[in-house]
């Protein structure tokens, strides 16, 4: 019996060397201005994973190649239905820049640069702006809608060329990709800034619009639409194969966390942390399927498959005699009511915003505002609020009211512009929602921005959208911070319970903040 045993075990080792021997070669493709980041990937990848060998081609970006692609988010719309998957892996995006010698720039960074302003630059005979390459050119006119441009400027061949015209001419405005102003360390290239959208058009620069200082700021109000997602441009890994083998699926879930260094080094834009997690759980996604390499050593793999049979059986039986006592306090908190789309009031009458507020005209052409019953059923029961005061002038889109609960806050945007002339100061509670109203305000531009507005009918399909993105963002946050919450909160196929926020770190209030509250139109 021993004999046997050892010659078990020689023979197992014997055929997992060979079974390691076996030839490792992953075919990764790039698209056009893709090819550095390939080969940079592959050789930091080969440099922890000597074993790998790569195969490395350029494509045309449009057309499938066999094996691992990457591509940008213009080259997969053209040819979506022949890739099998796609995962996002990083971004760029076209940006304003701006030479920080500009005698304006003072005036810039607190004033911002409207959308309309760059229409009538870029239609101008004699243009102020300038592009780093073609591709810049035609995405912005694509985003502003403009066919016929009188260039004074033509586009430039390289990016050395457009930074030096920019710090010759430093009356001028760039646009060049986000990768091309960023170092190797993220950073700025020295001497120039992006240049912030004044995308509410009035004429400054408000705290939602407030994330040009940082690669990291910009990155994530691009990810939450806080900049035009239009004028960004995702990175995808994808493939023609539903199937991909165990060497794929490490080197596309390395691309996706250590590897985010690489793309970061070639002065793209990083994954953010709740990107990374939602990515790897996609990578695991049932149309994802992972497959093992052909070998004549299969009894080998049927044996380690049953072994860990055996130790998920074991695991299952701790986890089922496990000691409960530590789940108590997290299991108290799903005792509180559902909250779910049912729960959620959408009175007719009520002109309802995406910034989860409502407006209503009283009789003497006054309108009341406040927090729709979305957010209510959110954040719970509110300890304090913060208001302007009664007289000041608001403009739509401006933070009106700040909501504070247990030391946590959000801010609300004004749904319509106008002056303040009346302040609830004391919701009560108990009260519905459209009797606790935050303020009423002699409107000033109120037949133009009800356009802008649903009604409930149109509120109730779009809350159903909405209450999928809560979802989808609360299982992020909980896993990046508080992962025990996740499975009891977030359940597969559960419901969410009232209130929930409040028992969250104030670092996910304010990325629902950014995500949900400070979305711009």
């Amino acid at each position: 019996m021993k004999t046997r045993i050892i010659f078990i075990s020689i023979m197992m080792a014997f055929s997992l060397t060979m079974f390691g021997q076996s030839e490792k070669n992953i075919r990764l493709s790039a698209a056009p201005g893709l090819e550095q980041l390939a080969s940079d990937l592959a050789n930091d990848y080969i440099s922890i994973n000597p074993e790998i060998q790569f195969t490395l081609n350029i494509s045309d970006g449009v057309k499938p190649v066999e094996g691992l692609n990457l591509v940008y988010t213009d080259n997969l719309r053209k040819q979506s239905e022949s890739y099998a998957w796609q995962l996002l892996v990083g971004r760029d995006a076209i940006v304003p820049v701006i030479n920080t010698a500009n005698p304006k720039f003072g005036m810039y960074m607190e004033q911002g640069v409207s959308f309309q302003k760059i229409t009538e630059m870029l239609t101008a005979e004699n243009s102020v702006l300038c592009f780093s390459n073609v591709k810049v050119l035609d995405g912005l006119s694509e985003y502003l809608n403009i066919e016929a441009i009188p260039l004074t400027r033509k586009p430039f061949d390289s990016k050395n060329d457009f930074f030096s015209n920019l710090k010759n001419n430093n009356e001028i405005i760039g646009f060049c990709m986000l990768s091309d102003i960023l170092n190797a360390d993220q950073s700025f290239v020295d001497g120039f800034a992006l240049l912030p959208i004044d995308r509410n058009n009035n004429g400054r620069i408000e705290s939602a619009e407030d994330f040009y200082g940082s690669v990291e700021t910009f990155a994530n109000a691009l990810w939450v639409g806080r900049y035009p997602k239009q004028l960004g441009r995702n990175i995808h890994v994808v493939s023609t194969k539903s199937e991909m083998n165990a060497m794929e699926t490490s080197l596309v879930s390395w691309m996706m966390t250590e590897g985010q260094d690489v793309l970061s080094a070639n002065g793209f834009v990083a994954l953010t942390s709740h990107e990374k997690l939602a990515a790897v759980r996609n990578l695991n996604a049932p149309e994802l399927k992972t497959v093992s390499e052909e070998n004549d050593q299969a009894w080998i793999l049927l044996l380690i498959i049953t072994i860990g049979g055996f130790i998920l059986f074991g695991l299952l039986l701790t986890w089922l005699f496990r000691d409960r006592s530590q789940t108590t306090e997290i299991d108290a908190l799903t005792a509180d009511g559902v909250f779910n789309l049912s729960s959620v009031e959408t009175p007719k009458g009520l002109l309802y915003d995406k910034s989860h507020t409502w407006a209503f005209m009283e009789n003497n052409g006054n309108v009341a505002v406040g927090m729709d019953d979305f957010l209510h059923h959110v954040i719970g029961s509110v300890s304090r609020i913060k208001t302007l005061a009664k007289g000041e002038k608001v403009n739509k889109g401006e933070a009106v009211v700040t909501i504070i609960q247990g030391g946590k806050q959000i801010t609300l945007n004004s749904p319509v512009s106008g002056t303040i002339v009346a302040i609830n100061n004391q919701p009560v509670e108990g009260n519905s929602f459209v009797e606790n109203w935050l303020y009423k305000i002699e409107p000033t531009n109120w037949k133009r921005e009800i356009d802008f507005m649903l009604m409930a009918d149109q509120y109730t399909v779009w809350l159903k959208s909405e209450f999928n993105r809560l979802k989808d963002f609360i299982a992020r946050a909980l896993q990046a911070s508080s992962p025990q919450y996740a499975q009891i909160v977030l359940q597969d196929g559960g419901e969410l319970r009232e209130g929930f926020m409040a028992d969250l770190e104030p670092q996910v209030w304010e990325d629902f903040q950014n995500e949900f509250l400070n979305t711009l139109s």
